[in-house]
Order: C-alpha cells, then sequence, then structure tokens
C-alpha cells in the first residue's frame, strides 16, 4: 500500500482495485486513474468502462504484457506448450491496435532473430479483449512514469504532467498473509514441505511470469496437479520420506 503527497487535497475518491474496496459506481461518467499495470490493473480498465468510466488512465513505471483472450485459449487447448516466440507472434493482431510492439517489452528476452524467447516479467498477465479495444477506441491512455504528488482532480507526473482524473485506484500488487505461516508453523521450507514434514504442504501460485514455453494461464491446472501430488504423498508416506532424504528439493 502505497501513499502519494496531495492525497488529502484530491477530493476525488481513493482506494485499491482489489477485494471490493472501491464502488467503481463512483466512475460513471467520470475519469478514473489507475495506478499499476499488473493483471489486475488491466482488469480495472475494463471494470471501470463497463461502470461508465468517460475515459481512464493507465499509470505504470513500466509496462507489463496483457494477453488477448484468443492467445488464451490456444495456449490452454494446445497439447504441447507453445514457445514464448509463438506466444508474442500470436499478441501481435491485437497489440497493433492499440498500437504497440509486444516484441520490445522489458518482459520479452528473445534472440535477435525473434525465433526464440523468455517471458518474464514481475506481474501475470491481463487476459481479455477490453483493454486492446478501449486502446482502439480511445477510451484508455497509458502513462508511463511515476506519481509526484496529487493536486484538486489531477495525477502530477514527475514529469510535470499533469492528468485530470476524478478518483485514483491503486492496484500495487499484495503482501503474502502471514497468518498462513502462522497457522503452520513455518519456521523453513523444504520444497513445498514445512519443516521437512510431510504431512504440511504449502502451494502459492506464482505472482510473476517466467517461462519460454506456456502450458496454461489460470490456477486450475497446477492446482489439481499439486492436489493430486500432495495426496499421494498422504496416501503414501514412505514415497515422501524418499523424496525428503533425496537431497533434490530446494
Amino acid at each position: 500500500r502505497v501513499d502519494y503527497k496531495g492525497e488529502d487535497e484530491f477530493e476525488g475518491s481513493i482506494g485499491y482495485g482489489m477485494f471490493e474496496e472501491f464502488d467503481y459506481a463512483r466512475v460513471d461518467g467520470q475519469v478514473p486513474a489507475i495506478v499499476g499495470m499488473g493483471a489486475f490493473g488491466v482488469e480495472n480498465v475494463r471494470t471501470c468502462l463497463e461502470s461508465g468510466a468517460r475515459q481512464v488512465w493507465l499509470i505504470c513505471r513500466r509496462k507489463n504484457l496483457a494477453m488477448p483472450r484468443v492467445v488464451s485459449w490456444l495456449i490452454n487447448q494446445s497439447l504441447y506448450p507453445p514457445t514464448g516466440a509463438m506466444v508474442v507472434d500470436a499478441m501481435k493482431p491485437m497489440y497493433d491496435l492499440i498500437p504497440d510492439d509486444p516484441w520490445a517489452y522489458y518482459g520479452v528476452v528473445a534472440n535477435k532473430d525473434q525465433t526464440q524467447c523468455t517471458i518474464r516479467q514481475k506481474s501475470r498477465f491481463g487476459i481479455g479483449d477490453m483493454y486492446f479495444l478501449a486502446h482502439y477506441y480511445g477510451r484508455v491512455q497509458l502513462v508511463v512514469g511515476a506519481i509526484k504528488r496529487l493536486a484538486p482532480r489531477e495525477v502530477v507526473m514527475e514529469s510535470g504532467d499533469r492528468l485530470h482524473a476524478d478518483h485514483l485506484i491503486k492496484v500495487l500488487g499484495f503482501k503474502p498473509d502471514e497468518q498462513v505461516d502462522s497457522l503452520m508453523g513455518v519456521q523453513t521450507m523444504f520444497g513445498h514441505f514445512v519443516n521437512r514434514d510431510w504431512r504440511r504442504w504449502i502451494f502459492s501460485e506464482s505472482p510473476g511470469v517466467d517461462a519460454g514455453k506456456f502450458g496454461g494461464t489460470s490456477l486450475s491446472p497446477g492446482a489439481i496437479q499439486m492436489v493430486e501430488t500432495y495426496s499421494w504423498f498422504v496416501n503414501f508416506p514412505k514415497d515422501a520420506a524418499t523424496l525428503l532424504d533425496s537431497g533434490l528439493l530446494p
């Protein structure tokens, strides 16, 4: 959570775009500014427009890749995981609507011929077509930079630009819930095992992307795999002991 200088004089609503902390009915006919371009930031663009926003500012320090819906479908229905290069190429028609070049994003690490690449960014993909269509129709404007302070109905950037905004929606990531560590009595983690105890297992979805091939874009496939893996160790604890003693887990 971040506070900006001048929030007390901003006059508009200020809140976080997650956990139902912001009332989107307030943006009807107005101009919200969204801070952060992770998956939740992209989804907040859609939510604001669905709630009647006239225009949306999307403010970020650097651009993360969003993913068109058809590319997500391609990944999830493919028998063999598409490569990073295939994924970025498949994104290009929708990025042409912005217009922008997905190959130029910081998270795309590629060879000169763009035949091989790894996508490595600190945010998950915001998935959907509304973000791209909003750019095409001029309903969202992306601003790369840092906020210096707030003024009455304005966001003042470090660059000196002043953006008129009626509301400020912060989508700046999240911190893990420490209650999980307290409940499980975590002192050390050995793979997914808590304190080398085969009866205690923690799995958390990664908050970012680091891959050269993509077998899925949702939590469910990984979650069912982890549940089935842990169920095996519960039913066959001797196998868990063999794994724990192997020294193969980080």
